[in-house]
């Protein structure tokens, strides 16, 4: 289909900030977007779903119906179909074996459904555009409805069954907010190898929180008629459970069309889907989009060069030595260390992460308050839960990409608390947080490390912080700011300095905090679910007007 006629559509239905990783299947309208500036470029496709996810989370999920009762949003509809739109495509949920027409019809997709499912300026600037409409525009929005996806009308497989995609919605004590602009989602593309990379935050995530996403994922590796492997050997086993593994994850999917009226109706569809706060992923075969050129490099006109390496010593020697970290992994991870994980932290010399929290807490008030997996999040809210403050479950190392994906969105402030060994699973997620906090220059995005140079939430076990310069990699990175506290005190200057930047890029706190936790230590009463609608009504609520302004790199 044409390219630019899709985007046009996608853009037209409030699909404005795209994520993504490469691949060749959907490189004309990755191609497309990186054109009209509305393409973040991500590290790997994790980053890439909790990035979009922060976008959702910031601009997508419902506040009201028309009652006045918060979160309460999905109702009963009657039962939509898009069999109609199906064609005799090869149905891969038969066992991957194309139909007998396939050869006739290859242009048509069919629908897939799955038993029970739970989406960048224009480029920053359209970010900006759409925090000043946000804050203009008050209308509010009213009950939403939900619909239901069919399997294709192929009479030779068994994917005809509708699937319930409505649930009741939970009444929430807080007072009814209303929702400044339409809904809007982000966008995720990626190739079919890389679900894979992305089922963390997939399905602990996005489906836990239930913020939903739209997504594109290409499909490398379809089987021939004869149901033979034509691709290249490691995209076999993805191209014949691609739709398989989506609907395993209670993903709603459809094979995207490539007749572009049949493809816009799908899409109408699929937003359905995500007003049900369900995500909804097409399947997108080769040769789906017509060919686009690539005109607009972002990096051309940035100023990408040697930002900060020269600041560096990249010869000094690693400031710990292996026979030190062996013998604290040995001591760490002795049975009466693991035993007495919940004991409080012994270590007087350093802070504890409850007493940074305490600061963060204090600081942040009117802040956006992300903590990472494990006891980080505990913690916090043993300290007092508040609606600014979301705690992450799994998606380990993905809270900095979430949130700059809210930052990118709003002016509020947004606290990312990291751990040590999260941030390792995904230290690529820096040069993205750096690259496009800087773009944007709202000065709005703050990582912060508590590094307690072990695996603290399973028992103590010793990690490889210790043979790492955090601080030194998020200034080669590009943070605007990146600086270690050595005391709390240093640590409450320096969050508090952020707090009151005006502009500027993304800041990087590092704090090394003791090993171990409060004890006793409970767990959050209130559900992900309801976290994320009150966190997504206190971020629409309080939402700032951004200045409409273009922001461009520009060589230093």
């Amino acid at each position: 289909m044409q390219t630019e006629a899709f985007g046009a559509e996608l853009k037209r239905m409030g699909f404005c900030d795209f994520v993504g990783v490469p691949c060749s299947y959907l490189a004309p309208l990755i191609n497309w977007a990186i054109n009209e500036n509305v393409f973040v470029m991500a590290n790997n496709e994790g980053e890439a779903v909790a990035i979009a996810s922060g976008v959702s989370l910031a601009c997508a999920l419902p506040l009201s119906d028309k009652s006045g009762s918060a979160c309460a949003r999905f109702v009963n509809e009657p039962q939509s179909s898009i069999s109609s739109l199906a064609s005799h495509n090869p149905d891969f949920s038969s066992q991957m074996l194309p139909h007998k027409n396939a050869k006739e019809c290859n242009d048509f997709g069919n629908s897939v459904a799955s038993k029970n499912s739970p989406s960048f300026a224009e480029g920053v600037r359209g970010w900006v555009k759409d925090s000043r409409e946000n804050a203009k525009n008050t209308s509010a929005l009213g009950e939403v409805l939900s619909s239901d996806f069919k399997g294709c009308a192929n009479t030779q497989a068994k994917i005809g069954q509708k699937s319930p995609l409505s649930e009741a919605g939970e009444a929430s004590p807080l007072k009814s907010p209303t929702r400044h602009s339409p809904r809007k989602y982000g966008v995720v593309l990626m190739q079919n190898s890389g679900l894979s990379n992305a089922l963390s935050p997939l399905t602990s995530l996005n489906h836990t929180f239930e913020i939903p996403i739209l997504g594109f994922v290409s499909l490398r590796g379809e089987p021939n008629q004869a149901g033979q492997n034509t691709d290249e050997p490691q995209h076999e086993l993805l191209g014949k459970i691609t739709d398989k593994l989506l609907q395993t994850c209670e993903i709603e999917c459809a094979f995207l069309d490539s007749h572009f009226e049949v493809a816009c109706e799908q899409l109408a569809q699929a937003k359905k889907v995500l007003e049900s706060n369900k995500s909804f992923f097409f399947i997108v075969r080769n040769s789906c989009f017509e060919k686009v050129a690539l005109t607009n490099n972002p990096l051309d006109n940035s100023s990408s060069g040697n930002h900060c390496t020269d600041l560096l010593d990249f010869g000094k020697i690693c400031h710990t030595e292996l026979s030190e970290v062996s013998q604290k992994a040995q001591r760490d991870s002795s049975p009466t260390a693991q035993n007495d994980k919940d004991n409080a932290p012994k270590d007087s010399a350093q802070p504890t992460r409850l007493e940074a929290l305490q600061i963060i807490q204090n600081l942040g008030n009117d802040c956006a308050l992300l903590a990472t997996t494990g006891k980080c999040g505990r913690e916090l809210y043993e300290l007092g839960d508040k609606p600014n403050q979301l705690y992450m479950v799994g998606s380990m190392g993905c809270v900095s990409a979430l949130g700059l994906g809210i930052a990118l969105k709003s002016r509020k402030k947004v606290i990312a608390i990291d751990g040590d060994s999260a941030l390792l699973m995904r230290l690529g997620t820096l040069s993205g947080n750096a690259y496009y906090a800087k773009l944007a220059n709202k000065g709005n995005l703050c990582h912060i490390l508590l590094d307690n140079q072990s695996h603290d939430s399973t028992g103590g076990q010793f990690n490889l912080s210790p043979f790492v310069d955090f601080v030194a990699i998020a200034k080669s990175c590009g943070y605007a700011v990146a600086r270690e506290a050595q005391t709390l005190d240093e640590f409450d200057k320096l969050l508090g300095e952020f707090v009151s930047a005006k502009s500027g890029g993304a800041w990087f706190i590092y704090l090394s905090i003791a090993k171990g936790s409060k004890k006793n230590l409970g767990r959050p009463k209130i559900t992900p679910k309801q976290v994320a609608l009150r966190f997504g009504a206190w971020l629409n609520e309080n939402l700032e007007c951004a200045d409409t302004q273009t922001i461009k790199a520009s060589k230093q």
